[in-house]
């Protein structure tokens, strides 16, 4: 009797699970190629098969790589190592060659996001485990329900990008911490610093994870609560043993970054395999930019391999271009972008459920876990440090903050649960869950909540990868096929060419440096652009801007995935430059 309970207790989270991995898996083959994902697949692939990290160091090769392993496995996968392109170290011409000219896009692609989805299910299995030890069996079960229909998650947990990576690893991080400063154990700190390490190795934005660890171990040191050691029952009651045990835990996380930090770029300090091979700095603009912020410190201070310095370097250096934001672009950065990104992005459930919980915490009518602290500096330190940056880009910049937002959701659902109001309250907001999921399926890249005006509305508040990175163009050739269209006016934030993508189309300009020519013209017929393009963000331009936002009052005769959205054009298309 007691193994089929257990058997039935395993058969919810089971279910969620695999819920969320079929659903990712469907997203992954309905999205077409973003604009980030050939370079990611490409950098991975010269790193495993040539042992070359010259590709984009503006993000450490521990995501690239893994996404990669399928592909460098196929024996008929090949790479133009021996392109003059490749040689003169162009990323950008030497990733489309890889994914478009000598293999099969969709067949790399869809490899590599396969890669990601296992992450993000690893993701899954970790927020249930988590939740069930914090607060038991109906809060985890509430957590995993949500987690299974976070649209934010699944967009970036089957796309091939590092941010699943980076959430995945962050998140193991600060689960060992939060261990650690309960009771330290040579399991716990091995734990600890090797999740520590490999968040380093995913993605940049874990630096975030240093001053959030200091934090963190200071308050432990520094409270009055006694620091167990082992499961002898011996303890460090006093402030200095404490803050000699934190300290001798920040060495063993620099051990441990200085041991994986080497061993993901080879123990080779050069970024090219050979003396001699160049890098690019004429695809790259922030390559060029950390070229100059490096300078000459290169040579001289060899403690971290080439590849990382020159990729930090890219992180401190990032130029923030125009964006939009709100209904305009922008040249200067908000410190307020982030929080309201994440405000509009997230669902609506997760939201309110969260903020009870605070509300509850703050009336004390709920009790925060032991050492808490550990599992709220470092996410706030995230978002802190995205506030400060200086750049604003997507919400997929702040992923790592999800999972604990998740969290805390269950823990307020379980509560909520106790009572016949509560379980109201409960039942309408997964009812809610449901519905803002089902309105953003498949393209959950461009999912918005319903406060905010719903994923038809969303880019009056944001696009490009919040909402319009090209995964929409798979179904505009389905639209395509299926209102017998032959040829299209084509106006799309796209990686892709007409070949890739199996459509005739007449290309508008989309991107600044396509005015080689004054005037444009083009026949009646179709339009299709996306958000990207229309709200004028590609063109990087407010003289520009005017070129499609009439089309805005337009009424479209079809929107793909609320990335792209199709009119009907029954006069000549003239484009012109002013």
């Amino acid at each position: 009797m007691s193994y089929c309970r257990s058997r039935l207790r395993r058969l919810p989270p089971a279910l969620l699970l695999g819920l969320f991995a079929a659903l990712a898996v469907g997203s992954a083959r309905w999205m077409s190629c973003t604009w980030d994902e050939p370079y990611h697949l490409s950098s991975g692939h010269a790193i495993l098969q040539l042992g070359d990290y010259r590709f984009g160091p503006n993000h450490p090769p521990l995501v690239r790589v893994w996404s990669s392993l399928p592909n460098v496995l196929d024996p008929d996968v090949r790479f133009p190592a021996t392109d003059e392109f490749y040689l003169q170290g162009k990323q950008r011409s030497t990733a489309f060659i890889f994914l478009a000219a000598q293999n099969s896009l969709d067949q790399l692609l869809l490899r590599g996001r396969l890669m990601i989805v296992l992450l993000a299910v690893g993701l899954g299995l970790l927020i249930y485990l988590w939740t069930l030890r914090l607060s038991g069996v109906v809060a985890a079960t509430a957590a995993l329900f949500l987690f299974a229909l976070e649209p934010n998650l699944m967009a970036h947990g089957s796309l091939v990008t590092t941010d699943m990576g980076v959430t995945l690893t962050f998140s193991l991080a600060v689960c060992c911490l939060w261990q650690v400063c309960r009771r330290i154990t040579a399991p716990l700190l091995l734990g600890l610093g090797v999740c520590f390490a490999l968040a380093q190795a995913a993605k940049f934005s874990a630096l975030a994870l240093w001053p959030a660890a200091g934090a963190v171990l200071a308050w432990r040191a520094l409270g009055r609560e006694p620091w167990e050691i082992g499961h002898t029952g011996s303890r460090l009651a006093g402030r200095l043993g404490k803050s000699a045990a934190a300290a001798g835990i920040m060495v063993v996380l620099m051990v441990f970054f200085l041991a994986v930090i080497w061993g993901a770029y080879g123990f080779r300090y050069e970024m090219a395999p050979r003396p001699g091979m160049p890098y690019d700095t004429t695809q790259d603009e922030e390559f060029a930019l950390s070229d100059q912020a490096v300078g000459g410190a290169l040579a001289s201070f060899r403690l971290l391999p080439e590849g990382y310095v020159r990729g930090a370097a890219q992180l401190l250096t990032w130029p923030q271009r125009t964006f939009y934001f709100a209904g305009s672009l922008r040249d200067k950065a908000l410190w307020y972008f982030y929080p309201v990104v994440l405000l509009v992005k997230t669902p609506t459930a997760l939201l309110a459920l969260a903020t009870i919980g605070a509300v509850l915490v703050a009336l004390r009518r709920a009790r925060l876990p032991d050492s808490w602290p550990a599992l709220v500096v470092p996410p706030a330190t995230l978002l802190l440090a995205g506030m400060a940056s200086g750049v604003n880009t997507g919400v997929r910049h702040l992923l790592p903050v999800f999972p604990f937002l998740v969290m805390a959701a269950g823990a307020t659902a379980a509560i909520l649960i106790k009572s016949k109001r509560g379980r109201v309250v409960v039942a309408a907001l997964g009812l809610l869950t449901v519905v803002e999921f089902t309105m953003a399926y498949p393209d959950v890249l461009a999912s918005f909540n319903l406060p905010s005006g719903g994923p038809s509305r969303g880019d009056r508040w944001v696009v490009d990868t919040d909402m319009d990175w090209g995964q929409g163009m798979k179904g505009l050739k389905r639209w395509m096929d299926d209102n017998g269209v032959g040829e299209i006016n084509l106006a799309c934030h796209t990686f892709l060419s007409d070949g890739d993508l199996g459509i005739r189309s007449r290309r508008l300009p989309v991107y600044s440096n396509d005015f080689w020519r004054v005037d444009y013209e083009y026949p009646p017929g179709y339009l299709a652009a996306s958000v990207s393009v229309l709200r004028g963000y590609t063109l990087q331009d407010r003289e520009q801007v005017p070129l499609y936002e009439r089309f805005l009052r337009q009424r479209p005769v079809a929107v793909i995935g609320n990335s792209i959205r199709v009119y009907r054009v029954d006069e000549t298309l003239r484009i012109r430059r002013e």
